[in-house]
């Protein structure tokens, strides 16, 4: 009994101590989840390239997929970049207010002042006219008053500092977040060579905890390895959603936007928003409510089917969980821990089961159903 309640004291103090150096240990967490997923490759290349050799491919692999990712949205931008500025070139010939337009030694001399008025004085006419036009069609803007929008930004600001205060504080700050996208890297490389893993930790255990070690872990380890896999999975099919809708409606940058909402995706509520205001942003700038409205439906019917098709069918099914119980499991991780809830809710529920059917259902004296 003594000896059970040192064990115990001791996995619970190496909890505590990695909660607390969370800054080194959520990276090398991170890192081991993607050394799980890629270790296949590793193995499979180990062969012709030797152990160090095929973690160094599979690693420049695993960078150099995003990078080709995002070479053509680079591309992209630069031409919608270029094409705005183009755009924003006044028109031959000054508008006629130009010739009454007072040029004044003061801002001659100044090298901040506007050099080319014509310009200045073209582009408020468009806008001006723009306006005027969306009045027109749409009546409801004219009572649209500046303060309701102010209001609306303001709001939407302070949801987005908030979720980036909790991530700053659970990655351990500004430096914390840094030094993950720093580590992580490390992180995978050495643990790419040392894999697999289970059989260094299974020699630590005391002996009689061996048994069940080969119980647990190898199942704990396989749904970590399908839980990021799926995750990888919804984001690609959320990408997809983004790229065929925003491309039928010929909204500018769709490829960059897809990407946008696709990655980001993995990062819950703060991923989703940030690709929200970036696409409706890029969308009414181009061109106006119209694509407002279109980036708004667009990510709207992104999330439902994300909630209730992708989620359920490509994490729930590969963790044997039904589509009610992804759903319920998700709202209720959400509820308990807000962000981090929602992150590692069906993980930490599925590994739960686990501990479940090992612990408690033979004390229990219940049977497992299939």
């Amino acid at each position: 009994m003594k000896r059970s309640l040192v064990r115990t004291g001791v996995v619970l103090g190496v909890f505590a101590l990695g909660w607390f150096l969370r800054t080194v240990t959520i990276p090398l967490l991170a890192a081991y989840l993607l050394t799980l997923v890629l270790l296949p490759w590793r193995l499979l290349w180990e062969s012709k390239l030797g152990r160090t050799g095929a973690s160094i491919a599979v690693l420049l692999l695993a960078g150099l997929i995003p990078l080709l990712l995002m070479l053509p949205a680079v591309f992209e931008v630069w031409t919608f970049t270029a094409s705005a500025a183009e755009a924003s070139q006044p028109a031959a010939g000054p508008p006629p207010a130009v010739e009454n337009l007072p040029a004044t030694e003061e801002s001659a001399q100044d090298p901040d002042s506007p050099q080319d008025p014509e310009a200045l004085v073209h582009w408020v006419h468009r806008m001006q006219s723009q306006l005027e036009e969306l009045q027109a069609q749409y009546p409801w803007l004219s009572r649209l008053e500046s303060s309701d929008l102010q209001s609306f930004a303001d709001g939407l600001l302070a949801v987005l500092r908030s979720v980036l205060a909790a991530i700053a504080g659970f990655l351990g700050g500004i430096v914390g977040i840094l030094s993950s996208l720093v580590l992580i890297p490390i992180f995978v490389f050495f643990l790419l060579v040392g894999a697999p893993w289970l059989p260094h930790l299974r020699a630590e255990v005391p002996p009689d905890w061996r048994p069940r070690f080969d119980r647990i872990m190898p199942r704990i380890e396989e749904i970590l390895r399908t839980y990021v896999t799926s995750r990888v999975m919804v984001a690609t099919g959320k990408g997809m959603i983004y790229l065929l809708l925003l491309g039928i409606f010929q909204i500018p940058m769709f490829y960059t936007l897809a990407l946008i909402g696709g990655g980001l995706s993995l990062l819950p509520i703060l991923g989703p928003a940030i690709a929200f205001l970036v696409m409706t942003g890029v969308a009414f700038a181009d061109t106006g409510l119209w694509g407002l409205v279109v980036a708004l439906a667009t990510y709207l019917i992104a999330e439902i089917l994300e909630g209730y098709v992708l989620l359920p069918r490509l994490v729930g099914r590969g963790l044997g969980f039904s589509d009610f119980a992804v759903i319920l499991v998700v709202l209720c991780g959400g509820t308990v821990a807000g962000l981090f809830g929602f992150l590692v809710a069906m993980p930490a529920v599925a590994v739960a089961r686990v501990l479940y059917d090992e612990y408690l259902r033979p004390v229990m004296g219940t049977e497992k159903t299939a």
